[in-house]
């Protein structure tokens, strides 16, 4: 039963990662686009593909009408999504198909890793020197966007749709007498900060505990909530996996060494703690003084939980003062940030980029990503209720994301990183799945005191 609503809540609280546009044909209907490689007319819509075109509550209809008032452009939108779906394989295959026939001008929300896949396939336009906000965009999002394009930029997101970081309760650490975190930290000076708390509260002989890490017991399918541990890597490269031991980067050796020994520390079955708290989010009951979490913590604890605590078996609510800062790193990597992105990209066979960088450097601009602080619920074209956080910053969108978040999260801690990671390193669907089982198994196997198979 826990792990059904763990899964229904991370669907539907989940940043669906789309930006998406009004369904002016029928979900899974193909425009055809002439082969000619002459000019297009000007009364040829832009052809834009989009993720999960009939779905009403993306208000797909509002983004075509503002664009339409906005730039003047009009707009025709093909569904990405195959009528024979299977997942992510499919839709890559898809969306490579419709680039190739010329069939689509500008791509809109697709996941990193479907775009990642494709980028090697000369299906997209540089748009290094066509971007005109770039300084203005937070620096992961450029970083990441110049990594994954080999030192140019093929895709950008104009969100990011998934973060991760440190939850502190400061009331707890002021009654230890320890300094909330101040700066970016990596996983050895966590891990010692962990040991200084329960220390601390071992001398208090105080009733509470240093983190909030619920693991499966033995026998179940996952250890932490689905690929939440690979988040956690933070920046990792994409790891080999050969009769369930784990190749590839040494710094997956150092992280499953580092987070192993905060599963054997701190870790905490199901049974042993209220079940109605998802996600780790029996961190809000105030006996934890730090959380990992992502973006649903951030909206539960800091947020009206209007929209999320409707999926909650329990009513999560904070009620003591928070500190929240990014993700530890690798040591040597302070300063990175780990993000999942929402990619737009344009067809490089596009016989209209003209408009479709216009579109583009609109929805990567000042106004657009005002429009979607100051009218949260009605811009869902980014996912899941709200939008996240605007790749676009400057004083005043940092102001009106803080009154977001009540000003319980300075969000300004965001836009400081200067490097990026992507929160799923592994590309290849099949590949990441046995990462995940293998993970999962290894980690599991030190939760019950096995020898983990983990090899550096």
């Amino acid at each position: 039963m826990v792990k059904q609503l763990s899964r229904l809540l991370r669907l539907a609280c989940c940043f669906a990662l789309g930006l998406s546009c009004f369904a002016l044909f029928p979900a899974g209907c193909e425009l055809p686009v002439k082969e000619s490689k002459t000019p297009a007319s000007s009364e040829e819509p832009l052809v834009v593909g989009v993720y999960h075109l009939s779905d009403p509550s993306k208000r797909f209809e509002d983004l075509k009408r503002e664009l339409e008032e906005k730039l003047g452009i009009q707009t025709a939108y093909v569904e990405l999504i195959p009528e024979q779906d299977d997942g992510e394989p499919s839709r890559v295959k898809f969306l490579s198909k419709l680039l190739r026939e010329s069939r689509i001008d500008l791509v809109l929300g697709a996941p990193h890793t479907y775009t990642q896949q494709l980028i090697h396939e000369n299906l997209f336009m540089d748009l290094t020197d066509h971007i005109e906000n770039i300084d203005q965009l937070q620096p992961s999002v450029v970083d990441v966007a110049l990594k994954v394009g080999g030192g140019r930029i093929y895709t950008i997101s104009p969100v990011i749709a998934e973060w991760y970081g440190i939850f502190e309760n400061k009331s707890l650490l002021d009654e230890l007498g320890i300094e909330p975190i101040d700066r970016f930290i990596n996983w050895n000076e966590f891990g010692e900060r962990l040991d200084r708390i329960r220390d601390a509260i071992a001398r208090q002989d105080k009733d509470i505990k240093p983190l909030a890490m619920v693991v499966q017991n033995e026998g179940e399918e996952n250890v932490f909530i689905e690929d939440a541990f690979l988040m956690y890597g933070y920046g990792l490269d994409a790891p080999v996996v050969e009769d369930n031991i784990l190749l590839g980067n040494p710094k997956w050796a150092d992280f499953f060494l580092t987070f192993s020994e905060l599963v054997e520390k701190y870790g905490e079955s199901y049974a042993n703690v209220d079940q109605r708290y998802l996600f780790d989010t029996h961190f809000s009951t105030g006996q934890y003084v730090t959380a990992l979490g992502g973006f649903y913590h951030l909206e539960l604890f800091t947020g009206d939980h209007m929209q999320l605590n409707r999926f909650m078996p329990a009513r999560v609510e904070v009620n003591f003062d928070l500190n929240i800062v990014p993700l530890p790193v690798y040591p040597g990597d302070e300063g990175m940030l780990n993000i999942r992105l929402s990619s737009m990209a344009v067809s490089e066979s596009s016989r209209k980029k003209a408009e479709a960088l216009k579109v583009l450097n609109y929805i990567l601009g000042k106004e657009f990503a005002m429009s979607m602080l100051n009218h949260r619920y009605a811009y869902n074209q980014m996912g899941f209720g709200v939008p996240f956080f605007p790749a676009y910053y400057d004083e005043e969108v940092i102001d009106a994301l803080n009154k977001t978040y009540r000003n319980r999260f300075d969000v300004s801690w965001i836009y400081k990183a200067a490097k990026g990671s992507v929160t799923c390193p592994v590309y290849d669907m099949n590949k990441r799945e046995t990462v995940y089982r293998t993970l999962n198994q290894a980690f599991s196997d030190v939760y019950n005191h096995k020898t983990a198979n983990m090899k550096r």
